[in-house]
């Protein structure tokens, strides 16, 4: 028995032997591939996506988040949902060692900010402003050294101006919380550590701390809108018109009260239009335009211009400049049932830039530069444009400082920038290489042609020319040398051998050397003299 086990035994590894796998055999091109496939698939849904993409996702899901709350209130399901799935995203950016660590802490504080959660967060705006003062004061100390290590200087510099923005962005988002939490003094505090000129506008608006002063207000709001570029030209107009009525004599006090209650009421409760509404509505029907067109934009942006249309009306009705705005831009953009129509819309911009908009002015520039609107007689499409958008950029508009760059820039069909383009860089070679012979030919040694017997070195192919440098420079001379010398030897041999070849080939071959020779002797003064001997038929003799 132990024999047969045995015997089994030795069979059983012979046999498994021979299943082996030979480990030289390749693997096939199927199992390659199948193989690539799933550790692409690994890689895609195991290992997690890279801190920046989701930092831009949450970015994405914030904005959107915030766009319903502001139309359908903080109730809204959808825009809770993508707060959710924004502050997950956000909180892998704020580990240790992330790169956008302090941005997204501002991110998570504004969210937070809008779910009501303010003691949160306050948490997220001062771990943002640790990460922003930490960085600072390392990239204060390595910008003095800049002049050590220029290549750093710029990066160093991008750093700096990256955490100083979202470090006024925390003081900012600072101040806004301790507003709603009403703590007057902190927030404006903040607010000054920020620079945020529109924060500090409230104070004097309301007389938080201080007595009410609309002028200053007006001023700090119209600064706030050119530095910044946001939508605070609505807040300056309203606060100009009331002026101006007090100054004739015209007091609407109950319209005004509530307008302000409104302003009040929807700064400390943007998302509860329950809260604030209904002061903008009973100020409007006393007939108050600044709540008029207010209450238009926010049918305007529900898209229910049927309702908001008769207030937009009664505010042009009352000569209110951002009302004249407003129609224009629902005639150039075609807003609800109303067709586009440029020239209705210069109609309203022309009011409203007049009475000194710089956005109508702008817009009013944008047609006749980019629409052709016809303009007035005597003047050109050009005129009007650089005339508005001038207007417009005078009171710090942006984008009207670009249009203006661009209309002085001259309109020019494609292909004649291309072919401009071409002929520039024609023109660049050609002047290269005329300055590339000047110098050669200033260089150029007076040339001795050399003996026969150089020349039949040559031929036979140990010419000494070919090892030497060139005088004038011409790094290609070598190169050229030992190659002409073979082909001169080739040709030698078509010569001496007709037989074997068609003279038709071989007087071809013969003018492509010469004209190769002549192009190269032009350039450089080191080449092997031109032979009779080189551009005419042999006798048939062998040399």
């Amino acid at each position: 028995m132990k024999q047969c086990n045995n015997l089994n035994r030795v069979m059983e590894s012979k046999n498994h032997s021979k299943n082996k796998i030979n480990p030289k055999i390749r693997i096939s091109k199927k199992l390659k591939m199948a193989v690539m496939t799933l550790f692409a698939v690994f890689i895609l849904t195991v290992i997690p996506q890279d801190i920046s993409a989701q930092y831009y996702k949450s970015w994405l899901k914030t904005n959107e988040a915030l766009g319903r709350f502001e139309l359908y209130g903080d109730n809204d399901t959808k825009a809770n949902e993508l707060f959710q799935q924004a502050i997950a995203g956000f909180r892998k950016g704020t580990k240790k060692g992330a790169i956008v660590s302090e941005a997204a802490y501002n991110n998570l504080g504004v969210i937070y900010q809008a779910l009501g959660d303010y003691d949160e967060a306050l948490n997220c705006f001062y771990a943002s402003e640790k990460i922003c003062s930490e960085k600072l004061s390392q990239k204060n100390l390595q910008v003095e050294n800049l002049n050590k290590v220029p290549m750093d200087a710029e990066w160093r510099n991008s750093q700096f101006n990256r955490y100083n923005e979202s470090l006024t962005l925390a003081y900012t988002g600072l101040g806004n919380v301790y507003l709603l939490k009403r703590d007057f003094a902190l927030a404006y505090q903040y607010y000054k550590l920020a620079g945020n000129k529109a924060g500090m506008a409230y104070f004097h608006l309301f007389g938080i701390d201080t007595e009410q002063n609309l002028p200053v207000a007006m001023s700090l709001f119209r600064e706030s809108a050119i530095e910044t570029g946001a939508d605070f030209w609505s807040n300056v107009y309203w606060l100009d018109y009331q002026i101006n009525e007090y100054n004739k004599g015209n007091y609407n006090d109950k319209a005004f009260v509530l307008f302000k209650d409104y302003f009040y009421l929807k700064s400390m409760n943007k998302y509860k239009k329950d809260v604030w509404l209904p002061a903008l509505i009973q100020s409007a029907d006393l007939d108050y335009p600044p709540a008029q067109c207010d209450l238009w934009r926010q049918y305007r942006d529900r898209k229910e211009f049927d309702k908001g249309l008769p207030y937009l009306q009664k505010a042009v009705d009352n000569n209110y400049v951002p009302a004249f705005y407003e129609m224009a831009c629902m005639y150039h953009f075609g807003w609800g049932d109303t067709k586009i129509d440029y020239q209705e819309a210069v109609k309203w911009y022309e009011k409203a830039a007049i009475e000194g908009d710089p956005m109508a002015q702008n817009n009013l520039g944008w047609l006749y530069h980019q629409r052709n609107i016809a303009a007035p007689s005597g003047y050109s499409n050009s005129d009007m444009a650089y005339y508005w958008y001038n207007e417009s950029a005078k009171q710090g508009i942006e984008k009207a400082k670009q249009n203006l760059v661009n209309l002085q820039m001259p309109k020019q069909n494609i292909f004649e920038l291309i072919g401009q383009t071409l002929n520039s860089i024609a023109n660049i070679t050609n002047s290269a290489f005329e300055t590339y012979n000047k110098l050669n030919k200033s260089k150029i040694q007076p040339y001795t042609p050399p003996s026969s017997s150089t020349v039949n070195s040559t031929a036979s192919n140990k010419s000494s020319s070919s090892d030497k440098p060139c005088n004038c420079g011409y790094k290609e001379a070598t190169v050229y040398n030992n190659s002409y010398n073979a082909d001169r030897n080739r040709l030698m041999d078509m010569n001496t051998w007709r037989e074997r070849y068609n003279d038709n080939d071989r007087k071809r071959y013969q003018a492509d050397m010469k004209r190769t020779r002549e192009e190269f002797n032009s350039r450089c003064c080191n080449l092997s003299p031109i032979s009779k001997d080189d551009w005419e038929d042999w006798d048939g003799k062998k040399r």
